[in-house]
């Protein structure tokens, strides 16, 4: 709990702290807290975590698809409405529509790649999935104004698909050979990898989009502040402009934008 609260403080507040003494002191705990963490568990004779299951290659297999599946899922899902909203203008309600495409095909192939399984290299299918994920992001990052309902609707729906796709490889193969006791272990595993993977993609998509917010605004203020520069108006004049300027910026996103310097600078 230690390791996994720090190291998701210190990427929730990098974008406020940046390369700070917090941050390297968060990661420094993250660091030590997990060594310890699993230095205990190999010598109890009872242990939380079974390390003897990362003995299994379908096992680490599973575990690192787990995790990077949940994190992108997850993480279209948490960014795509807020994106929605601010860049297209888009109501709440709209954007939460706007995903629902990504959830419907999870709903759909997630029991087809169950008997898909059955007949085709589990390997393969988490490949296909996690490929078919890629594409709809390669894409979907190319999004402009004004929205192509088409275009966004087809690759939104290609992430659900490849995580429908993913899903039935993953149950089968975080099975594989094991019995009894490791049986129900392993299958706890994988749910401390789901969750652990849904925090980390809250904490870096939720950070990364955030920046970028702040990136944007803070270059669209020096495009303003050049043009005004050209405007034929006194330097008392050009101040107000700038300053009026500011105030919108914050205005319309405070808690993304640091505006008080700034405004101090100006």
């Amino acid at each position: 709990m230690v390791a996994l609260f720090s190291l998701t403080m210190a990427l929730i507040q990098f974008r406020y702290w940046g390369l700070s003494w917090p941050i390297y002191s968060l990661l420094g705990i993250f660091i030590l807290t997990a060594t310890l963490f699993i230095i205990w568990e190999r010598h109890v004779s009872v242990p939380m975590i079974d390390f003897s299951l990362f003995n299994n290659t379908n096992f680490n297999l599973v575990s690192i698809a787990t995790l990077f599946g949940q994190l992108l899922l997850v993480g279209f899902m948490v960014i795509m409405p807020t994106f929605l909203t601010n860049m297209f203008d888009k109501t709440a309600f709209e954007s939460t529509l706007l995903v629902t495409p990504a959830t419907m095909m999870i709903f759909v192939l997630s029991p087809m790649a169950g008997l898909l399984v059955r007949r085709l290299n589990p390997q393969k299918l988490l490949a296909l999935g996690f490929l078919l994920i890629s594409f709809g992001y390669w894409v979907l990052a190319s999004l402009s104004t004004p929205l192509n309902y088409s275009f966004y609707i087809g690759y939104c729906s290609l992430i659900g698909a490849g995580y429908g796709v993913i899903v039935g490889p993953i149950s089968v193969l975080s099975t594989v050979g094991f019995r009894g006791s490791q049986l129900t272990a392993s299958q706890s595993v994988i749910g401390v990898l789901r969750q652990l993977g849904t925090v980390l993609a809250v904490a870096l998509f939720v950070s990364g989009l955030n920046l970028n917010i702040v990136n944007a605004k803070n270059h669209s203020l020096s495009f303003a502040c050049n043009q005004i520069e050209r405007v034929s108006v006194s330097q008392i004049e050009k101040k107000h402009i700038i300053k009026r300027q500011i105030t919108s910026l914050i205005r319309t996103s405070p808690e993304t934008f640091n505006g008080s310097l700034l405004m101090m600078d100006f």
